[in-house]
């Protein structure tokens, strides 16, 4: 078989032929194999979701993507595991920015550990830090707010609040009365915070807050289970430029493991501070125009 070209003939020999051939053959098997492997994964899939393996069913089905009806799948499965928890437990709700891909600006599912289960509501607390903010935002004022007047409960209960959940998930958050801190501490964290007294606060009633001292002493009992990491995104938000002695200021960005409690205090010697959770794990005390992490907690439905 010849085939003609400008100034001459090309010749196609039947080796030519077996070759393309060849190569037509392994393309059109190497599909058919990922078809029969995504198959296979999604059976898998199935099989966990049914058997209540519902952590390990969303990891499978999210890694199948858009394959079949995997996106409805993973509803059902983040629906599943929000009625079935239990404390301790991980669920997935709500979107946010993490920045583990390329695109910083993607959205993806949260993950909360479910604090405590009662009257068929869920406390949960993100996994991660999943962002970051000052307590209060105004340098020239000096005097500490109180959490009610805080700008970081308004970024919660606004910002986060409609930015995080569709208009179905906002249904599902519940108002939480924040009762402020009202006993003594523990002598330890007393000595350690060298509290005299905490600053008097009102209840609030918010959809979106963040721990107190006793909560957190409640809910992670040591220094250890209080540890969190940030999301990428938080980390590339919570940059700043740092001088540098002979080269132009450099860009920095900050881990922030550190995540804001809401108790202010006064110490002994009549200084006024907000305590939050140091990369340690210790509950410490620190200045309100620090930057820090937020872990949000919020009380769902789980109906």
């Amino acid at each position: 078989m010849e085939e003609k070209k400008k100034g001459g003939y090309i010749t196609i020999t039947k080796k030519d032929l077996l070759w393309v051939a060849g190569f037509v053959i392994v393309a059109i098997l190497a599909f058919a194999g990922i078809l029969i492997a995504r198959h296979v994964n999604y059976r898998k899939a199935v099989q966990l979701f049914e058997d209540g393996q519902y952590d390990k069913a969303y990891e499978a089905f999210l890694k199948l993507n858009d394959y079949r009806d995997c996106p409805e799948k993973l509803i059902e499965v983040k629906h599943a595991m929000l009625i079935n928890a239990k404390p301790g437990d991980r669920i997935y709700f709500g979107n946010y920015y993490t920045g583990d891909k390329k695109d910083d600006k993607k959205e993806y599912d949260i993950a909360w550990v479910v604090l405590e289960v009662n009257d068929g509501k869920a406390l949960l607390i993100s996994e991660q830090n999943i962002d970051y903010f000052r307590w209060q935002v105004d340098n020239y004022n000096y005097e500490l707010k109180s959490w009610e007047d805080s700008a970081l409960r308004s970024y919660l209960n606004y910002n986060f609040l409609n930015g995080a959940f569709s208009e179905e998930e906002k249904a599902k958050i519940l108002d939480t009365v924040v009762v402020p801190d009202k006993d003594t501490h523990e002598d330890r964290f007393a000595d350690a915070l060298d509290l005299h007294d905490r600053v008097k606060e009102n209840e609030t009633v918010d959809k979106v807050f963040v721990l107190s001292v006793s909560e957190a002493m409640k809910y992670f009992s040591t220094d250890e289970s209080r540890k969190s990491d940030p999301t990428i995104y938080t980390t590339r938000t919570n940059k700043y430029m740092e001088p540098t002695l002979f080269h132009t200021a450099k860009l920095v960005y900050d881990e922030t493991h550190s995540w804001w409690l809401r108790t202010r205090i006064d110490t002994r010697a009549n200084e006024h501070y907000v305590c939050y959770v140091e990369e340690s794990g210790r509950i410490v005390r620190g200045d309100c125009y620090n930057n820090h992490a937020i872990r949000p907690v919020i009380r769902v439905s789980m109906e």
